[in-house]
């Protein structure tokens, strides 16, 4: 337990941390060399939620999106605010389906990018499809820039 102290340094190898006061300044929470490189991989790079009530997709809340391109009924591309290192990461996409619509949805593998990738979203026919949720979800792992 740490209490009124002031700590400035390397803070590898800690497995817990507990600090007892209402104002504290986190600079940078430091590891090294294969550590490090392991921490790396097991952050999210980037996570959005974001709805087509209004015909046009918007962001409801994000980290690291920039914006979304529509390209057509179920076709979006979501674009990087800091791009990915390579294009090897790993998306996550999932829906909310209160409009009733049974829905099925992927990220597409092949227009996968260091800066965007493309979601579809189609019903369970296999059908392009707007949900008009609050619930298009995507989640991003993996090396970044």
């Amino acid at each position: 337990k740490v209490t009124n102290a002031t700590h400035t340094g390397d803070v590898t190898g800690a497995t817990a941390l507990t600090i007892a006061t209402d104002a504290v300044t986190v600079a940078k929470l430091s590891t090294s060399g294969t550590e490090a490189d392991n921490v790396k991989q097991r952050v999210c790079k980037a996570w959005m939620t974001f709805n087509t009530s209004t015909g046009t997709p918007a962001i409801l809340d994000d980290f690291n999106f920039s914006s979304i391109t529509d390209n057509g009924v179920g076709n979006f591309t979501v674009n990087f605010t800091t791009s990915m290192g390579d294009a090897n990461y790993s998306a996550l996409v999932s829906t909310r389906h209160a409009d009733g619509v049974t829905m099925a949805v992927c990220p597409t593998v092949d227009n996968r990018t260091t800066a965007s990738y493309k979601v579809w979203t189609v019903t369970a026919g296999a059908v392009a499809y707007d949900p008009v949720t609050d619930g298009i979800s995507t989640i991003v792992f993996g090396d970044s820039a």
